[in-house]
């Protein structure tokens, strides 16, 4: 990132270990993002939805999320679900479910298969699912998720790990791979609650989210107040790579002009104290913006305008005075 007259602009940068822009790696030149956005395998999604607590048994329902490989390609994988509520004096509800890819997708299948492959299984997926299953109690919370066979008792509630023990996900038509631990996320981050629940309610996803994505070249970049440079890309990631400093002085006055709108250190001024805009008593960031005049046009023609009146009556007084001279000077004559 170069000004006008090609000289570096400085800031603090992006930390490549933790992925923030970083005050404590000190001001350097910015560098902007060139080439592709690096994809990411999606390793957790998570699907906030109500199971209807209302509909019979053997009721099934199918909701998907996009998941991404080590080359950036998005695979469509299905939730499906089927309701099982089993008998006995204390019925329990269970939802039987199964997360498929299509086959065609899966390395060596045959490209105009339209079955679907389980990731819980590493095989042709069967109908109903059967793999797994998320338990409810009487008020519709989620209280169990497992993988498998019904165990003699329900396991405590926690995220789920695709695939199971003891199976590998398949490698990917072109030798990309899916990660190998992609975690469905029962439980919300933030408060550690259920994010599935069955309550009486058509069967519904609310809301929907996962972590992975496609390569992305830059689209656009914006400018905080903060002085944070944000990347967007086509993938529709928005990265903060940079951030511009602002340097304070103790005398502002005394800073020695070098040309070009430029000003440098010097003794009357004082040394400078860097930091980000708006703190500290700095300015702040206007991203996308052209400074304007800042002064008052017809104020401005008003005082040219009294100036030159001034000017001429001035011009005036010599002329009346250089008269007078004129005739004292003939006057003794």
């Amino acid at each position: 990132l170069v000004a006008e007259n090609g000289m570096n602009v400085q800031g603090y940068v992006r930390n490549p270990l933790t992925g923030n822009v970083d005050p404590n790696l000190g001001v350097q030149n910015i560098q902007m993002p060139a080439g592709l956005q690096t994809p990411i395998k999606t390793s957790f999604f998570n699907l906030t939805m109500n199971l209807d607590a209302n509909a019979p048994s053997g009721t099934q329902y199918t909701t998907t999320v996009q998941i991404y490989d080590s080359v950036g390609t998005a695979h469509i994988a299905k939730l499906n679900m089927v309701k099982d509520i089993s008998s006995g004096a204390t019925p329990t509800t269970r939802w039987r479910f199964d997360i498929t890819i299509p086959e065609k997708e899966v390395a060596g299948a045959n490209p105009n298969s339209t079955a679907d492959f389980s990731l819980l299984t590493g095989a042709v997926a069967t109908n109903p699912p059967t793999q797994g299953a998320l338990v409810f109690d009487s008020g519709g919370k989620l209280i169990s998720g497992y993988f498998g066979p019904d165990p003699a008792a329900n396991p405590p509630l926690a995220n789920l790990q695709i695939p199971p023990t003891g199976v590998t996900l398949p490698t990917m038509v072109g030798g990309a791979t899916l990660n190998p631990g992609i975690t469905w996320q029962l439980l919300d981050p933030a408060n550690n609650t259920p994010v599935v629940s069955a309550y009486a309610s058509p069967s519904d996803v609310t809301f929907s989210t996962q972590n992975g994505m496609s390569a992305g070249a830059l689209n656009n970049l914006t400018v905080l107040p903060d002085g944070t440079i944000s990347a967007v890309f086509t993938n529709g990631q928005t990265v903060d790579f940079a951030q511009i400093v602002l340097a304070q002085f103790g005398n502002v006055d005394g800073l020695a002009a070098v040309g070009g709108g430029l000003y440098q250190e010097s003794i009357t001024s004082g040394a400078s104290f860097v930091g980000a805009p708006g703190s500290g008593g700095r300015g702040v960031m206007i991203g996308g913006a052209l400074e304007q005049s800042n002064v008052d046009l017809a104020t401005e023609l008003t005082k040219i305008i009294t100036y030159q009146r001034g000017y001429q009556a001035n011009a005036k007084m010599i002329t009346t005075t250089d008269q007078i001279m004129q005739q004292t000077m003939n006057m003794t004559q």
